[in-house]
């Protein structure tokens, strides 16, 4: 039995499982490419779609939403959403999604790498052994700050 698959468009790479996903249920157009499509492109793209998976490089703006007629969710891969003209899709009823908290964790991970990176003065030593300045190990070179047993800002 052949079923009537919704049309979207997925606008740039994202995860290949997710492409399989979206494939068993849709009828998919896909931008494979980590570079954003120019407007006009994408309003084409979108003509017939019904809706489409964004990233936060895409920007939706009530010039692109009033070519796109059939376009009824937008599926915004991002934590945020000023990308998008929130008054004309709301104005449209075009239902928009993002993916709150979903960088939560990797904040506060990367947070403690820039805090450790400098108070260990990695990026420092980094340039110094590639400006092929170093010539031997040294006692007093880059010994930066102890992180471990500080309970206040005051490292230095």
């Amino acid at each position: 039995m052949n079923r009537i698959r919704p049309k979207v468009l997925i606008s740039q790479k994202i995860f290949d499982e997710v492409v399989a996903f979206v494939k068993d249920n849709f009828e998919v157009e896909e931008n494979q490419t980590d570079t954003p499509l120019p407007t006009k492109v994408l309003i084409q793209k979108l003509q017939d779609k019904v809706g489409t998976i964004i990233l936060l490089t895409d920007q939706i703006d009530d010039n692109v939403l009033s070519q796109c007629p059939d376009l009824k969710i937008i599926c915004n891969v991002a934590v945020g959403y000023n990308h998008i003209d929130i008054e004309a899709w709301s104005r449209r009823r075009v239902t928009v999604t993002n993916t709150p908290g979903v960088l939560d964790d990797t904040t506060a991970d990367f947070t403690w790498t820039l805090l450790l990176a400098t108070a260990r003065r990695v990026v420092e030593a980094d340039q110094y052994l590639r400006s092929l300045k170093w010539k031997r190990w040294g006692l007093m070179d880059f010994l930066g700050y102890d992180i471990h047993h500080k309970v206040s800002a005051s490292v230095v």
